[in-house]
């Protein structure tokens, strides 16, 4: 009866709206509980958006497009700005990459083309090309990687020298591989010789050299110079086409050296006053300023005075305009307050480092009674002194300070030290003849493969057992690692990064804010007095006299630079970079002693390598991996960001002209906080299980090393 029927629903039910929750009908209980004390921001009128609202859509559209042709202007006139009379001419590096390319043709045939004779005498050429109304400056290294390299860093255009009859030798693929780590400026490649070959061969050789030299390079151009036709298209090349800009070099002035003199001194004079001449590029520069010569130091400026341009355009000469050329202007003097303030830094900078300025640990009274002397490992405080123990309970430290290699004092334990005269007292070879010479050379390099084999081994096992240490037999495990400390967790565990640092560290110059720091001193580069372009000649003080030796008749360029404010001042310098392609096989172990190449400075160091991470503390590597991201850590004076770092290891002969590159990168940091803590892994072989408790076999072998994990917690 009740199955065919439907119950009732209604479809005219009202619904109400609510109250809104902030609004009018809120009470003011409620209003003041929604607010939270907060008070409320009376409107603000913008006058950015007062301003676009007095204009409509076509106006404002008519605006935007007036800033960006302004924009697009500016960049235009810089780059043409580049090589004209009010700026330095464009430096044209050539780099030869095959024995038989010869620089000294091309220059012949820019010197027909332009009806100049140039001269086969050192030093950089300035040219004049009148049909582009520009300038420019050959520089042609000799064939060495310190050389080729100022060559590369300074060149606004790199000519690279291609043989056409014979394939690319070992030391080009060098230098290819140097340019593309130091960063690429605007490359064009030249084929030389090419009308000896028969021409139907010709577009078949040009072919194959473009397409290598594009595998290196992507965006590098090809021509062919050969006849004068040939050097009038690479002249308009080399001055019409767009020049990549190079960051870091903008950031401070730098010079190439034209010419150099000395004062008149005696022969035993160590040091004199040397002026320098050449174009003021990348920066203006103050009086002020450090000057930086690669290879000697820095040297304060005496004075800067501004000297007749060597390569004026005969069409700036024809005009008969005004020039500050025309009149002399006074030298520029260093503010002598600041002068002083800057001789007492370098001299405190200059100082030797004592040993005791190096020791950071503490050493306790030494009683004639029963009181014992300890010396505390470095990384150790007072209160961590209490740490270690022997079996019967009393403290015990290990008495060598000296750091030894971890996987060499597993093998062999503790070495006693020797000292100096003991080493004079051992017997020394006699030699006789040449055939002990060659014995004894030989024998040398069988110790030198020797110890290298024994590195490439160590540098694979750590490789493979990154961190594992096995204990010694015939030590105590609580001195052999008496310097470790226990961390349950190497992400979240604290480490005071100011805990016993060395008294060196009272030299080191550190910045509560080195972004900020950066920015106002590149802000400071607007206001000095000797503008970028011009042509000066800056007296040093004090500059040794191996200057003079060692640039006197050579052929590589001079490249001064000008230091920014504290660039002077030693810090801790930590440098993003990778391993080279070509050094993988290659073992770098950490405290090894490298050279590097930072912008136009470079010095020997002995870096620290870690991992790069976004922890307050990176574990130490041994060795430098292939394949990823490290961070190098070194000594060194301070410099700003960004700057190119190139690393170099010595060959067997040692000169700086056998030197092979290991890794590249860029400048990370100036921070002398970051923690680099060298991690160990104790092994053993588990022989019982038993829930949370594990029995472990032959991770220590005598009593005494089991109160070594009494206060050191141990994970697994």
């Amino acid at each position: 009866l009740w199955s065919g029927m439907s119950a009732h629903r209604p479809t005219l039910k009202q619904v109400n709206k609510p109250f809104k929750g902030s609004g009018k009908h809120s009470s003011k209980g409620e209003i003041k509980k929604k607010q939270g004390g907060r008070v409320a921001d009376a409107p603000r009128s913008s006058v950015k958006n007062a301003s676009k609202q007095l204009l409509n859509k076509k106006d404002r559209k008519n605006q935007q497009k007036q800033i960006i042709q302004k924009k697009r202007q500016e960049v235009i006139d810089k780059k043409r700005l580049v090589g004209s009379k009010d700026s330095p001419p464009k430096i044209v590096s050539i780099v030869s990459l095959g024995a038989n390319s010869s620089p000294k043709k091309l220059k012949e045939l820019i010197g027909q083309a332009l009806n100049v004779e140039i001269s086969s005498a050192s030093g950089p050429i300035h040219l004049n090309i009148p049909q582009q109304k520009q300038r420019i400056t050959l520089v042609e290294p000799p064939r060495e990687i310190e050389a080729v390299l100022d060559a590369i860093t300074i060149a606004d255009v790199l000519v690279l020298l291609l043989p056409s009859l014979e394939e690319m030798d070992e030391e080009g693929e060098t230098y290819l591989s140097l340019i593309k780590a130091q960063g690429v400026p605007t490359v064009v490649g030249v084929l030389q010789f090419l009308d000896e070959v028969h021409q139907r061969l010709q577009p078949e050789i040009k072919k194959r050299q473009l397409k290598l030299l594009n595998f290196h390079l992507p965006e590098a151009k090809l021509l062919s110079v050969s006849t004068e036709q040939d050097v009038s298209l690479f002249l308009r090349t080399i001055t019409s086409t767009n020049l990549k800009p190079v960051y870091w070099r903008e950031n401070r002035p730098y010079l190439l050296i034209d010419s150099f003199s000395a004062e008149n001194n005696t022969t035993q004079d160590k040091t004199t006053n040397l002026t320098i001449s050449g174009f003021l590029r990348g920066n203006n520069l103050s009086a002020n300023d450090l000057i930086h010569l690669p290879l000697f130091g820095d040297f304060q400026v005496l004075k800067v005075e501004r000297a007749a341009d060597p390569c004026k355009p005969e069409h700036a000469k024809r005009n008969g305009s005004m020039d500050t050329d025309d009149f002399e202007l006074p030298p520029v003097l260093p503010d002598p307050a600041q002068a002083e303030h800057i001789k007492k830094e370098l001299e405190e900078v200059n100082k030797p480092i004592e040993e005791e300025e190096m020791n950071d640990g503490i050493e306790l009274p030494d009683l004639e009674t029963k009181t014992k002397k300890i010396r505390v490992p470095k990384g150790f405080s007072e209160y961590q002194a209490h740490w270690v123990f022997d079996e019967n309970g009393v403290n015990i430290l290990d008495e060598d300070e000296n750091d030894m290699d971890d996987d060499k004092s597993m093998k062999d334990g503790l070495e006693e030290p020797h000292s100096e005269e003991e080493e004079e007292e051992e017997p020394k070879a006699n030699i006789d003849g040449e055939a002990a010479e060659e014995e004894g050379s030989d024998a040398d390099m069988d110790d030198e493969d020797r110890l290298e084999d024994d590195k490439r081994s160590q540098a694979s096992e750590y490789t493979r057992f990154p961190d594992e240490v096995d204990t010694p037999i015939d030590q105590r495990a609580s001195i052999r690692f008496a310097k470790y400390r226990g961390l349950k967790s190497f992400r979240t565990s604290p480490w005071d990064p100011k805990e016993n640092l060395p008294q060196v560290y009272n030299r080191f110059c550190e910045f509560e804010n080195f972004t900020r720091a950066r920015k106002r001193i590149l802000l400071e580069r607007n206001f000095c007095n000797i503008l970028l372009g011009s042509y000066v000649s800056i007296t040093l003080s004090n500059v040794p006299t191996e200057f003079l030796a060692y640039h006197s008749g050579h052929q590589r360029p001079i490249v001064a630079s000008g230091l920014l404010s504290y660039e002077h001042l030693p810090s801790v310098l930590n440098f993003l970079i990778q391993k080279s392609a070509k050094a993988e096989e290659v073992p770098v172990q950490s405290k090894e002693e490298l050279v590097f190449r930072i912008g136009l400075r470079r010095f020997v160091a002995s870096p620290l390598f870690s991992q790069h991470t976004r922890n307050d503390k990176h574990k130490l590597d041994r060795f430098l991996q292939p394949g990823n991201k490290s961070v190098a850590t070194i000594y060194a004076p301070v410099m700003f960001p960004p700057a190119p770092v190139l690393i170099f290891k010595r060959s067997e002969s040692g000169t700086l002209s056998s030197l092979n590159l290991i890794a590249s990168g860029n400048l990370m940091s100036v921070n002398p906080d970051r923690v680099v803590l060298k991690k160990i892994v104790l092994t053993g072989s588990p022989f019982k299980i038993h829930k949370s408790y594990c029995v472990v076999r032959q991770m220590f072998y005598n009593p005494g090393s089991l109160f070594f994990s009494s206060y050191r917690a141990l994970f697994t």
